[in-house]
């Protein structure tokens, strides 16, 4: 398995269009269609392919939200896999690439959210250290890993 991360762009999106969840886990995620769309509108999102080699096997967008809030700073909004691609280490591994990313770039904190019933993203974040914050974004619940000791939210 070599997981790498690469942008979205007119010679891939394509093949992010073509990844699905199971149809039971479309209530937990927006279609990467629509992400693509929102950070078209919002330029602070950059959607990324999850790669085994040269198959995109999941989907990521994230970046530094600066909307005002209590909770600004980078957030990973959306992370997908492939139904296809499920259960097979992707998850752990992309989401450990990416934190090691976003660390690299000086960040100490990174925010995550989601549908609070979706148990599998649940246990995936906190498996590589996302603590719940108590706060709510919309319907979802909000988890942040602090790096250096920061963790504000206990």
């Amino acid at each position: 398995m070599s997981i790498r991360l690469q942008r979205i762009t007119r010679d891939n999106w394509q093949d992010a269009l073509q990844l699905q969840v199971h149809p039971e886990q479309e209530k937990y995620v927006a279609s990467n269609l629509y992400s693509m769309a929102q950070a078209h509108a919002e330029p602070e999102w950059t959607c990324r392919g999850i790669y085994d080699g040269e198959t995109m096997v999941g989907f990521i967008m994230d970046g530094v939200s600066e909307e005002g809030d209590t909770l600004d700073g980078y957030w990973v909004r959306r992370f997908m896999l492939g139904k296809q691609y499920q259960k097979m280490g992707y998850g752990r591994r992309a989401m450990d690439l990416l934190l090691q990313e976003v660390r690299d770039q000086g960040h100490s904190e990174v925010f995550i959210s989601f549908v609070p019933e979706n148990e599998g993203a649940k246990r995936l974040y906190t498996s590589v250290g996302f603590v719940d914050t108590g706060a709510m974004d919309d319907d979802e619940v909000v988890y942040r890993l602090a790096w250096n000791g920061t963790d504000k939210s206990q």
